[in-house]
């Protein structure tokens, strides 16, 4: 901190300007392990958020696969609806002719009516075909980070597999899927976490530095057992005067562990659906 005072008295203005830095430093005993068990966890919510998105790029990749095989079935599916308008039409001009020639045996007016109303309703399922397409060809495009114009050029045949999918896979692959190794992560962080909370209450070793002093309360804290002994025993003392309060914690987090666990159980059910 910086400042600065003035006075005035039977002479001029005086003036004098002060300076101070100060610096706190502590550092903790691990006698418990209590840090050790913060520090894992705090490696296991690193591997859980690496592997959220992984997960995230597999679905963005699997999402876009999926609109890629959608917009080549809404082509199959729409030259198959053209088809069928096509053949309804033929045949509508096969029983009019009958019809219009006063073949009543081969064609009447019910006939008729029956042939016309099937090419309005091939006509109506055309018109569906062509809407499909065009939304999951705008899907596609959003996913590829295109404007959805529905202007992409896609092949109309649906790829050949070159090589069967392997029989009697074992289920340890299931453990590569991101979501679940996210999921055992966070379970592994909030069992580390639980550790450390009960470890909270054992008491703790703190040493301490202020500013400059730091060396002279070192020195006292070697050559003064007194001293020493009266620091770590405050310490000591520290987590017996809370009325409970880290015990509680240490129960909630004995809950959230059970909670990660009923949540890593149910993500492991979810491959197998």
């Amino acid at each position: 901190t910086q400042g600065s005072t003035a006075s005035r008295g039977l002479g001029p203005w005086q003036g004098t300007e002060s300076a101070n830095a100060n610096v706190n430093i502590s550092w903790e005993v691990d006698l418990w392990g209590r840090l050790a068990h913060l520090h894992q966890a705090a490696r296991d919510d690193f591997e859980a958020a690496t592997a959220d998105y992984r997960g995230a790029e597999l679905s963005v990749a699997a999402n876009t696969a999926k609109a890629y095989f959608h917009v080549i079935a809404a082509k199959e599916q729409l030259l198959i609806a053209r088809n069928t308008r096509e053949a309804f039409l033929r045949n509508l001009r096969i029983v009019e002719r009958f019809y219009v020639g006063g073949d009543v045996i081969s064609a009447t007016a019910l006939d008729v009516q029956f042939a016309r109303n099937n090419v309005a309703q091939a006509e109506r399922a055309l018109i569906a075909r062509e809407l499909e397409l065009n939304e999951a060809t705008r899907s596609l495009e959003i996913l590829l980070g295109r404007y959805p114009s529905s202007t992409i050029e896609i092949q109309s045949s649906l790829p050949e597999l070159n090589t069967p999918v392997p029989a009697g896979i074992p289920a340890d692959l299931l453990l590569r899927r991101p979501d679940l190794f996210a999921a055992g992560a966070e379970f592994q962080a909030t069992r580390q976490r639980t550790k450390a909370a009960w470890k909270n209450l054992l008491p703790r070793i703190v040493l301490s530095g202020r500013g400059s002093r730091a060396s002279e309360q070192l020195s006292d804290l070697l050559s003064n057992p007194t001293s020493a002994v009266a620091t770590m025993a405050a310490s000591i003392t520290q987590p017996l005067y809370q009325g409970g309060a880290l015990a509680s914690r240490a129960r909630q987090q004995e809950a959230q562990l059970e909670l990660a666990a009923a949540s890593f159980a149910q993500s492991t059910l979810v491959p197998f659906k």
